[in-house]
């Protein structure tokens, strides 16, 4: 019985790096059927397969450092399966996704600017630590960042403010 101790992988783990094979391996079949190309002259098949691939290698990184990070801890967790979440957890789950959300529903008629502020004040109150100052500085760093990055690096037609 010891030595099917390797095999013993957290279930959230199995689950996540399989489902990320899954997709990756989905991914790659439906962009099978495109033109590759090559990496000088890209068909519409090559992006999609090389994200098919790093689906693939993540899910089995997953799985690799699952198998390398199994501690007591997570054979307690294991075998108590109805431990309960952490309220900050289930805050951050919420929150993160809500602020993408917003961050989408604000983007055009809102503007960038103002869009990167709600997202910035929404994911800030899924950290287990709030402070003001660092609030500030994300909400006026993030939009300068953002700005500089997709505005006027790469020339991206947004509206900055009012849509």
């Amino acid at each position: 019985m010891r030595s099917l101790a390797f095999l013993r992988l957290n279930p959230k783990d199995l689950a996540s790096g399989l489902l990320m094979m899954v997709i990756g391996l989905l991914v790659m079949w439906e962009a099978a059927g495109y033109r590759l190309g090559s990496a000088s002259q890209m068909g519409a098949g090559y992006y999609p397969m090389l994200l098919g691939v790093a689906l693939v290698l993540l899910g089995i990184g997953i799985l690799a450092v699952s198998r390398c990070s199994t501690t007591a801890k997570d054979d307690s967790a294991q075998r108590n399966p109805s431990q309960r979440i952490e309220r900050g957890a289930l805050r951050s789950t919420l929150l993160v996704p809500l602020s993408i959300a917003l961050f989408a529903a604000l983007l055009e008629p809102a503007g960038l600017i103002p869009a990167c502020v709600v997202l910035v004040i929404v994911s800030s109150l899924a950290a287990p630590s709030f402070s003001v100052v660092r609030l500030i500085g994300l909400c006026v760093g993030v939009p300068v960042l953002v700005v500089l990055i997709f505005v006027v690096g790469l020339g991206l037609p947004f509206t900055l403010v009012g849509g």
